[in-house]
């Protein structure tokens, strides 16, 4: 089907509404997770029907402009214990990944080494060796994801700046080929921008910024930032953190900066006023860290997409603090949705939850979609106010159920009842 939600931040991952492929949707026959760990609802609906929604073969044109939303997790890339796993099998990290994250996430926010390094020639004509990209991007296409892949962390391009700033290394740079920083970037990613397309990679949301604290970090940010919009300006440059319209302390004033320089924000505290800004200035906005609930990915996030967000990221796929079966070492809690001992992947059952939430997200989707192409009958203006109903009860950045909300598998016999109606 067509819509998603897109996860930023190191080891996310992002959901972004698709058609997916035979066998990615249907759950084996006798019940859906809940959010409650050890309870099995009871099937309330048509297996059927589930199976054409969440099966469908390709995604149809007349829904492609709800192709929005990416969803998914963030995930780190010293993933030591995944890897060996993946490779002990044959296969890449990101195909073992894809079987975790399956029907619901359609993006990937991870930091697997495949960062492309810099070098330069004495002329300032760059060195580069993709054969390790051009892997990763075959894997990722062929794991099932369509959706453009964050880079935060990777993949990316290392060694020609330092992280968010200039630095020492571009100043380096500058000084040994004589350019300056914005024509290095246009040499740079000029050229990978070119092998991506002939090679067919997925796009990348390139990180530029994650939650800056100090004015000095702000300014050496937003100054790279605008290099890439002036030298380089396809590349997809955005970041992670909070924006708050209505201080002007410098610090804040310079963040409002980095958000009208970059083309995507992923926020984590988000208002009406950031939408707004959003669709003034013509940037796309994302949350992250919303919640590892089925409502929190299902209903809360069609509410959130159909008031204007792009997607989501949701930390965190496989991040262990310390040893993951224990929880009294004193560390922080561990939020991961796999874990992995000696046989390989261990789902937690936050990655159902979710996954389910996903597929609520998809329901309402396809209602939605459904109930468009029909508005103006009874049954489709009826299924546009129900869905309307649903994102005005669940106010803007409220990732809790609020008090008399129905219940996840209600909000998904509701959306049924009215799919199989709109069909007739």
């Amino acid at each position: 089907m067509a819509a998603g939600v897109l996860v930023v931040a190191a080891g996310a991952v992002f959901v972004t509404m698709k058609w997916v492929g035979p066998g990615e949707g249907a759950q084996p026959d006798g019940g859906r997770t809940t959010d409650s760990p050890n309870t099995v609802a009871p099937v309330a609906f048509s297996r059927q029907l589930e199976k054409d929604i969440l099966t469908l073969p390709a995604l149809q044109p007349e829904y492609a402009d709800a192709a929005r939303t990416q969803v998914g997790f963030r995930a780190t890339g010293k993933l030591d214990m995944v890897q060996q796993t993946a490779r002990a099998d044959g296969t890449h990290v990101l195909r073992v990944w894809a079987e975790v994250q399956r029907p619901g996430m359609n993006g990937q926010l991870q930091n697997e080494s495949v960062l492309l390094e810099v070098w330069l020639d004495a002329a300032g004509k760059p060195i580069l060796d993709f054969a390790a990209a051009d892997e990763f991007f075959r894997a990722a296409k062929e794991a099932g994801f369509t959706r453009p892949l964050n880079g935060y962390g990777g993949p990316g391009v290392s060694g020609l700046h330092d992280g968010y700033v200039i630095g020492e290394t571009g100043r380096k740079w500058e000084k040994q080929t004589g350019k300056p920083m914005g024509e290095l970037l246009a040499l740079v990613w000029g050229a990978v921008r070119d092998h991506a397309k002939e090679q067919g990679w997925l796009d990348v949301q390139v990180g530029m910024t994650d939650e800056p604290r100090v004015l000095d970090q702000v300014k050496a940010q937003v100054e790279l930032m605008k290099l890439y919009a002036h030298h380089a300006p396809w590349v997809n440059i955005g970041g992670s953190y909070s924006v708050h319209w209505d201080k002007n302390d410098p610090v804040e004033a310079g963040i409002r900066e980095i958000f009208m320089t970059l083309k995507w924000s992923a926020l984590n505290l988000h208002t009406q006023v950031d939408l707004d800004k959003a669709k003034e200035f013509g940037k796309e906005l994302y949350i992250y860290n919303q919640g590892r609930t089925r409502y929190s990915f299902g209903a809360y996030q069609w509410a959130e997409m159909h008031k204007g967000v792009r997607g989501r990221l949701q930390w965190h796929l496989a991040a262990l603090h310390g040893y993951q079966f224990f929880d009294l070492d004193g560390r922080e809690p561990d939020t991961a949705v796999i874990r992995w001992g000696r046989a390989g992947i261990l789902p937690t059952m936050s990655l159902p939850r979710c996954r389910e939430g996903a597929d609520d997200l998809r329901f309402a989707a396809t209602l939605w979609n459904l109930a468009q192409k029909k508005k103006g009958t009874p049954a489709g203006d009826e299924a546009i106010a129900f869905l309307e109903g649903v994102s005005a009860q669940i106010g803007l950045n409220k990732n809790e159920r609020p008090a008399g909300f129905m219940a996840d598998e209600a909000f998904r016999e509701e959306c049924i009842a009215r799919i199989v109606k709109l069909r007739g």
